[in-house]
């Protein structure tokens, strides 16, 4: 009976030092989850988009980013297109995300960027949030909102044959001053 209590004791020990996986609704518009964080065009965008919610037509998508141990983010699949319509704009809807080894105040940050590509290479617009904390909901629980998601806006990239005109008129200039 001892030899039992204390593989059982064993076995509990070990169960609960495992993470568990958990839920996070990757959602920001929820009357039910408390968020309300679209996404808009920033005062850098054309004027018919500026203050306008990002739309399904943009070619944008949105991604959640776990923070790491490191300090670094990971990505976590899938992303997410965005809706259409006057009360849909600057909103995106995938239901869950897994969480690995989720606990307590995990810290998160969305990135808007273009589809097929990364944040780091947009080509149109790109956007990032800024980072939030947020418990997932881990079995029993339901999946937690990421009520802490403040709204944010995307801002144009500049065409590189732009930046590379600005450099040049930029050189233009120091060399123009030194003589």
């Amino acid at each position: 009976m001892k030899k039992v209590l204390i593989a059982a004791a064993a076995l509990m020990i070990s169960l609960a030092a495992q993470a568990a996986d958990g839920l996070i609704n990757f959602i920001n518009k929820s009357t039910a989850g408390g968020v309300n964080a679209p996404v808009t065009y920033d005062a850098s965008s054309p004027a018919a988009l500026v203050g306008k919610g990002v739309e399904t037509a943009s070619g944008l998508v949105a991604q959640l980013f776990l923070k790491n141990a490191g300090g670094s983010f990971d990505a976590l699949t899938p992303v997410a297109g965005f809706k259409t319509g006057a009360t849909a704009a600057g909103v995106w809807d995938l239901k869950s995300i897994t969480i690995p080894n989720a606990t307590a105040n995990m810290t998160f940050r969305v990135d808007v960027f273009d589809a097929g590509t990364s944040f780091d290479t947009a080509t149109s617009y790109k956007g990032r949030s800024a980072e939030f904390t947020a418990s997932p909901g881990i079995a029993p629980n339901p999946p937690a909102f990421l009520a802490n998601l403040q709204a944010f806006t995307v801002t144009p990239v500049p065409e590189p044959t732009t930046l590379a005109l600005g450099v040049l008129g930029a050189a233009a200039l120091l060399a123009r001053r030194k003589k």
